[in-house]
């Protein structure tokens, strides 16, 4: 733990006036918002036209997903660009399509797991659009096609290597998941399957087309059984060998269109060309990019295998037409040259055809987004010109209060028309992810024109994320070659599941103190015996797979108080002690102009770069869809043959004799399975310098979400390999050993560790069902039938559960007899009832949903993120403030932190604690000392027995506690008086079913702390030196010196110990605490 500036507010008295004066000051909306959970949600397919009606009556509207605000706008094509309606979705809809044969339209919900289903009609020759249903589909839907019959519908599961079959009237199940799978050239008993099927298009002849997200690549470099090149699956019945997949495209691939003779696909996407340089320095100076963007041209003619063409042949003209191209070389020149920087163009992330009949193909223009370059680019065919193509772009503005545009999806309405040349019609309309905005361009004549661009109807991103994704996706302002940014391998803040040589031959940053932990290392010189001196990071690394940046801190609080619940140090070996580190990567990696030092390189200044650190630090896992929708472990502790089930596997990972003598739980501490510091260490070919190999530590990798890097799939528990999906497994380089190591978390498991089949197979369920941090509940939808209420009852009661654990909150639209109305579940009221939405009514939920039993009528419920209800119950997306300032929250009791839901049994697990001799400079030495002084006389923190501890949410009671509010928990900085300087942690409250000893309702945080964290503050907290020095294991560390009974205990002679709660609702009202200074404890149960 590196100690923090203390927040130099002066005494207690003066931070709670200056708080108040803050308070009062500013309306409730400018508070900092809490009802934002940040997914960084991947667009796929965000805007589309749809036709009503036929002949000279039919109209193009357009259908516009506004991702973060759940819902579509549906908006007119012609100027103004008006908004005729808006549709709520499930949570967070990344494509819509219109399918007129129908007469409705779908979004995929990627955050949500769901399909929402939407009509669409001329009613008086005005668009009207009814929310029919939002149906749960699997996780991550992607893109859907609906079958040449209409009967059924086909959705990409992105993270499920899949698709699912639906009826389209209903979206019930017909086939819920169907593996994507193809043969494997280099192995035939291992069939491939796709990673991440996304985009999706299925033809009237039946055909059907779905592009791999991550797709790899047959490089060369590969030995046959990592090769994995899997980029486009296709069906044709025609064919004798269907379904089937070709690769020779990106690794990442990211939209197809297809021509009106349906036999030419245009497919853009990335290139990364991560295996053809060693070394930071030749990765940077890659000629194109280290990714490259690129178009590639695909033959589809029906009744033969899909072919891609090859890339355009350089200084050749007249050009061979329809030529795959990098969209960033000069195919004037024999060389590889980048075209000039003003025509370059980064992340191509849509693409859509303009038909023209008398065109060769019938292709007038390709228009392709340029997701990082903030334009849109359109290119002709034409022999005379290099490469093929006639080539025009458009930039697109980026809008005030951001600090990118993000153009992510196109759309084309042929009867729009430009108010400036209404002779001629036909605009394009562009989807601007980042901006939330929507750009309308003029593609006629010879230059195509930027007519405008204008918001979308609500946006409740806060500001840190609007002005910090420049830093991560804009490659015209953070590389050196405006053809890359951080984003081009951390794909929306995510990874591209590939090995990076990025090392290079200089001194390497500092080791910490306190990273080495057990990993045969020492910063001591001379070092104890049988350990190395090491006090830098060597610089040689070798290959490292890129790490996701979603989960950096385990929960977002005020910049201040982050460092207590960060996952800091980064990068696999743990090389950077904080995310402003990474500023010499501009420089070094990306080329930008060194504005710092030839020691300390910065291409961002260091205001930008803690603009970047805050938007990042919001970026969060999504739920795991492998864990129950109780947010509960599965099986039991007592089975007739042993524990069972996740729980079985949650006991083992805390008390099996993993490695030497060390549990799971040792080196992958709960909540986001790290330590956060050094617990092995590898050997590392010298990839540079070509002389040996070098010990690295390594940092202990963290667990949640690990299946994103998988390259196996498996049907159970067992180490069973079903199907291969990447070249990559799950260790710093890359290399799954032999394809069986660490392919998959399974292979790993059961590969290494020595526990019984069964312990095995219980660790492989607890660890695939690891928490995120977000309830697994959330987003998922239940539309009910009147005609089956015992069924809704049942899914309105996991709902309600869930809320009343602080797991999530609950949602609900209900339209009966077509007036709409939103409400959301109020656990605040007694007994607990669904309330209206900016109104006092409340009912049942018998009442809520026999809402949905007459006549054009519907009750549909959905779980949100904790603090969302509100704002998906508006008809508006912007929730109704709570405001009542005559009664302030008052007498703030501090309560004792409990676990979630998830994490209640882990009290349970007291075996393999190390004591009472931990080993010696390790994380769990200065967790079982810390842990030792809070069990001493006079034990008045609640830790009454020796076992391991879980993660734990702050709670509270008190009086006018509302939803929205946040507790400001004051922790003492210990410096000399006069002053008194406090740190204030700034956290999220949520109302639970649970009431204190004088029946007033708890509250408790969505932020947890680990144990040991928790720990240190139950010690006194992280400003006082002997806590800090034993959580360091410096050489000064005494753990003799603790003495939580007069640092976290007030007394009328000390009261100033412990730690001060204070409520701040949204209305802007602040409240003290009734007993001002108090001390904090915890509880192993709920």
């Amino acid at each position: 733990m590196n100690r923090p500036r203390p927040f130099p507010l002066g005494t207690w008295s003066t931070c709670l006036l200056i708080l108040f004066l803050l308070a009062v000051a500013l309306p409730a909306q400018l508070l900092p918002k809490k009802d934002y959970r940040n997914f960084e949600t991947p667009q796929q397919h965000p805007v589309e036209v749809a036709t009503l009606g036929t002949g000279e009556g039919a109209q193009d509207v357009l259908l516009i997903c506004n991702t973060p605000d759940n819902s579509v706008e549906i908006r007119q094509v012609n100027s103004p660009w008006g908004l005729i309606q808006r549709v709520r979705t499930g949570l967070g809809p990344v494509t819509v399509r219109w399918f007129p044969e129908l007469g409705r339209f779908f979004t995929c919900d990627f955050d949500g797991d769901s399909v929402t289903t939407v009509a669409l009609n001329l009613v008086n020759g005005q668009p009207v659009a009814t929310l029919q249903r939002i149906d749960y589909v699997g996780d991550e839907p992607s893109d859907i096609g609906i079958s040449p019959d209409g009967l059924t519908a086909t959705i990409t599961l992105s993270s499920r290597s899949a698709v699912t079959l639906r009826m389209a009237s209903n979206m019930a199940a017909v086939i819920p998941e169907f593996i994507l799978q193809a043969p494997n050239p280099n192995n035939p008993n291992l069939p491939l399957a796709m990673k991440a099927p996304r985009a999706l298009r299925m033809l009237p002849d039946g055909r059907a087309f779905i592009l791999n997200f991550m797709g790899g690549a047959d490089h060369v470099s590969l030995p046959g059984f990592r090769k994995y090149d899997m980029d486009l699956y296709y069906h044709d019945v025609s064919l004798p060998a269907t379904p089937g997949a070709i690769g020779g495209m990106g690794t990442t691939n990211q939209a197809m269109a297809i021509n009106a003779d349906a036999n030419k696909m245009i497919v853009v996407g990335s290139k990364a060309r991560n295996l053809d340089a060693v070394g930071v320095a030749n990765v940077k100076a890659l000629p194109l990019g280290f990714v490259e963007s690129w178009l590639w041209v695909v033959d589809i003619t029906a009744g033969q295998v899909p072919s891609v063409a090859a890339e355009a042949p350089p200084a050749v003209t007249p050009a061979p037409l329809f030529r795959s191209i990098n969209l960033n070389r000069d195919y004037s020149l024999a060389s590889t040259t980048p075209l000039p920087r003003p025509q370059r163009i980064s992340r191509p992330l849509d693409v859509l055809i303009i038909d023209d009949a008398n065109a060769p193909s019938g292709i007038g223009r390709v228009v392709v987004t340029g997701f990082q370059s903030n334009k849109v680019s359109l290119l002709k065919p034409d022999a005379t010109k290099a490469g093929g193509w006639a080539v025009s772009q458009v930039t697109i503005p980026v809008t005030t209060g951001y600090s990118v545009a993000g153009p992510s999806g196109v759309a084309y309405s042929p009867r729009a028309t430009d108010p400036s040349t209404p002779m001629t019609p036909g605009l394009l309309f562009v989807r601007d992810h980042l901006s939330n905005s929507l750009s309308i361009i003029n593609p006629n004549g010879t230059t195509p024109t930027h007519v405008m661009t204008l918001p979308l109807g609500n946006d409740p991103t806060p500001t840190e994320i609007r002005t910090g994704r420049r830093f991560l996706y804009d490659a015209n302002f953070t590389s050196g070659n405006a053809m890359v940014a951080c984003e081009s391998c951390h794909i929306f803040g995510r990874t591209d599941a590939l090995p990076w040589d990025l090392g290079d031959l200089n001194m390497g940053a500092a080791i910490q103190q306190g990273f080495h932990d057990q990993n045969g290392f020492s910063l001591q010189n001379p070092p104890p015996p049988g350990q190395t001196f090491l006090p830098n990071f060597p610089t040689e690394k070798g290959p490292m797979v890129t790490q996701t940046l979603q989960g950096l801190v385990n929960f977002r609080v005020n910049d201040a108080a982050q460092f207590l619940l960060t996952n800091a140090p980064y990068h696999w070996r743990g090389d950077k002690a904080d995310f402003t580190d990474f500023n010499e990567a501009f420089v070094n990696l990306q080329g930008m102009p060194n504005i710092g030092t030839s020691g300390d390189p910065k291409g961002l200044t260091d205001a930008d770069m803690r603009a970047y650190r805050s938007f990042v630090f919001t970026i969060v896992h999504p739920p795991n869809p492998e864990q129950p929708l109780n947010r509960r472990p599965t099986g039991s502790l007592t089975g007739s043959s042993g524990p069972t089930g996740s729980l079985g596997g949650m006991k083992t990972f805390h008390e099996g004799n993993a490695v030497n003598g060390r549990s799971c739980v040792d080196c992958h501490q709960l909540p986001d399975g790290s330590t956060n510091t050094s617990t092995l260490q590898f050997s590392v070919p010298k990839t540079i310098s070509m002389s040996g190999a070098q010990a690295h530590p390594f940092e202990t990798a963290a667990i949640r979400n690990v299946r994103q890097r998988e390259s196996a799939l498996h049907s159970d528990f067992t180490a069973n390999i079903t199907h291969m999906v990447g070249s990559n497994g799950l260790l710093h380089s890359g290399d799954p050993l032999f394809i069986g190591v660490d392919a998959s978390i399974n292979t790993f498991i059961q590969t290494v560790f020595p526990f019984s089949p069964q312990d095995l197979n219980n660790v492989v369920e607890f660890v695939r069902s690891f928490d995120t941090g977000v309830g697994p509940v959330v987003g998922f939808p239940w539309t009910v039938d009147p005609t089956n209420i015992p069924a809704a009852d049942a899914a309105a009661s996991i709902l309600e559960t869930e809320v009343l654990e602080a797991n999530a909150e609950g949602a609900a639209y209900v339209r009966a007899g077509g007036q709409e109305k939103g409400y959301w579940f109020d656990v605040t009221t007694s007994p607990p009832a669904w309330r209206e939405e900016g109104t006092n009514t409340l009912i049942s939920r018998t009442q809520l949903l026999n809402s949905g039993s007459g006549t054009d009528s519907v009750v549909i419920l959905i779980a949100t993120p904790l603090g969302a209800s509100r704002r998906w119950a508006s008809a508006t997306g912007v929730r109704t403030p709570i405001s009542d300032t005559a009664n302030p929250p008052a007498a703030a009791n501090l309560l004792a932190m409990a676990p979630n839901t998830f994490h209640e049994q882990i009290f349970n697990f007291t075996g393999n604690l190390h004591w009472p001799n931990p080993p010696v400079g390790s994380s769990i030495w200065a967790l079982r000392h810390l842990q030792n002084a809070v069990l001493q006389p006079p034990q008045i923190w609640g830790v009454t027995s020796r076992h391991h501890e879980p993660p734990r949410r702050f709670r509270v009671s008190g009086d006018n506690i509302r939803p929205g509010a946040k507790l400001l928990l004051g922790m003492n900085t210990y410096l000399s008086p006069p002053a008194n300087p406090l740190a204030v942690i700034e956290l999220d409250l949520y109302p639970t079913r649970y009431t204190d000893g004088n029946g007033k309702q708890i509250w408790e945080t969505r932020q947890e702390l680990d144990g040991t964290m928790t720990m240190v503050l139950l010690n006194g907290g992280p400003y006082r030196q002997e806590v800090v020095d034993v959580f360091l294991r410096t050489p000064m560390a005494n753990p003799s010196l603790l003495n939580p009974a007069q640092w976290n205990n007030p007394t009328p002679t000390n009261p100033t110990s412990g730690y001060h709660p204070t409520i701040w609702n949204e209305d802007g009202t602040i409240g003290p605490s009734m007993g001002n200074w108090q001390r904090l404890t915890v509880q192993d149960v709920r």
